[in-house]
């Protein structure tokens, strides 16, 4: 549709808000009769053009609204005085951006099916990016299809496809990927497009059977990757090329058996904000938790992430409404989860996001599912307490009933989970309002 092309530039970049602008308002409380008001507060304090309209009257049909990121002191007088925040560190890096037009702000998303096509993050990214510089894809995993929030266009027999979420793969090596390509013979290939990139990083496991693999670029060498090692991790190699108008080709080549790519990096010249995002199709807390540690500590360890996003919660539900998993459970996997990111990143800030709502049917009923409000509230118990920021995406799309209103616009799928495209852009939207709006109140 028109207006979501549009509505990809209409932030101007690096711009202050206007003086005068309060940002404070508490939208939790639910101030407005209408949905969209808060949607008209911020359109109003940044002057953004008329296309936004259309989010407007969206958000309207459906009673979606902005939720302002909770973003928790860590450090305090106990007077009402806060000389910290969860998103201090990462808000002051954004900062250096306008000072330091090389320097680079990278953000980790790890999540589930919702993003698994990059929806919802494709808009926030090109937002912040809008706003904060930057022009790079970032993270895809090794096996993201082409036009489906991935590169890959094809592979070669001889590849097989694991998964973290795959039966027999609880503790495997994944890095934080959540998916792996191991080469079963010499000579398979796997091809990915470049579009105007200039620069790309190559996530591979390296071990004592990792092999060694070429990488070349339009059939012209890039150079040879040996991937083997005594102590099993994930390594990066970078490989930089002239920057060159239209579409590429990217080609891997395995030179021996056991070659295990986790991913790639697809990046332009210049700084800014990186926004990656992961989400493994059927991802939960535990899932996260149960992967190599090793395997995933390495792989965060090589972006260096300035911020981690965890937005899971919906299939930690499902195991609940099933009884194979308590809400104790869930709340002592999303820590482990936390646990492993604060090892891997220390100087990262951290954020939860609540699950979407979700609903089945029952008759020509509409009904949303038990169980999402309790992980939600398990989600902002843990986030309080690690000092982690969060935001509130079940009340964002309009609370509970809101996915039967979501379905009736035709921007939620038949399976009652999951947004169309439309209604992950309206949710990017809504995200990267709050993210602004905080940090522009910091």
């Amino acid at each position: 549709m028109l207006w979501l092309s549009l509505l990809a530039g209409c932030v101007t970049p690096k711009r202050p808000p206007p003086d005068g602008i309060k940002h404070d308002r508490a939208v939790e409380t639910g101030a407005s009769d209408d949905p969209a008001y808060d949607v008209e507060v911020v359109e109003s304090a940044r002057g953004w053009p008329s296309e936004l309209s259309a989010v407007r009257d969206l958000a309207r049909t459906v009673r979606a609204r902005i939720m302002d990121l909770e973003n928790p002191c860590l450090e305090g007088d106990g007077g009402g005085q806060c000389y910290r925040r969860a998103l201090d560190r990462l808000f002051l890096k954004l900062d250096g951006l306008s000072e330091n037009a090389k320097s680079t702000v990278r953000i980790l998303h790890l999540g589930d099916s919702h993003i698994a096509a990059d929806y919802i993050t494709r808009t926030v990214r090109e937002r912040l990016q809008e706003r904060f510089g930057g022009k790079s894809r970032g993270y895809v995993h090794s096996d993201q299809r082409n036009g489906f929030g991935g590169r890959r266009l094809d592979r070669t027999p001889g590849w097989r496809r694991t998964r973290m979420v795959d039966e027999g793969q609880e503790r495997g090596a994944f890095g934080f990927s959540g998916v792996a390509l191991e080469s079963l013979k010499s000579g398979s290939k796997i091809d990915y497009l470049i579009q105007d990139e200039d620069r790309v990083v190559v996530y591979y496991e390296a071990s004592r059977s990792g092999g060694s693999f070429d990488v070349l670029l339009d059939g012209a060498s890039l150079g040879r990757v040996e991937a083997t090692e005594t102590k099993p991790r994930t390594e990066a190699k970078a490989f930089s090329f002239p920057k060159k108008e239209g579409e590429r080709k990217l080609t891997l080549v395995s030179l021996s058996v056991g070659v295990r790519i986790y991913g790639l990096s697809l990046e332009r010249a210049g700084g800014g904000l990186l926004y990656d995002s992961i989400g493994p199709v059927g991802a939960d807390a535990n899932v996260y938790s149960l992967a190599d540690e090793s395997s995933m500590k390495s792989h965060i360890e090589s972006v260096r992430p300035d911020l981690v996003v965890v937005m899971l919660g919906g299939n930690d539900a499902l195991k609940v409404r099933q009884g194979k998993a308590t809400l104790a459970d869930v709340e002592a996997s999303f820590d482990k989860l936390l646990d492993r990111v604060a090892r891997a990143a220390p100087d990262a800030d951290c954020m939860l996001w609540s699950p979407m709502d979700a609903a089945s049917r029952n008759g020509e009923a509409v009904e949303s599912k038990e169980g999402i409000g309790e992980v939600r509230a398990v989600q902002r118990k843990v986030a309080s307490r690690r000092g982690c920021a969060f935001w509130d995406m079940y009340e964002a799309m309009g609370g509970h009933g809101s996915a039967s209103r979501w379905l009736a616009a035709d921007i939620l799928m038949q399976d009652l989970v999951h947004p169309k495209r439309a209604g992950g852009e309206l949710l990017g939207h809504l995200f990267a309002m709050a993210f602004l709006r905080a940090y522009d109140s910091n």
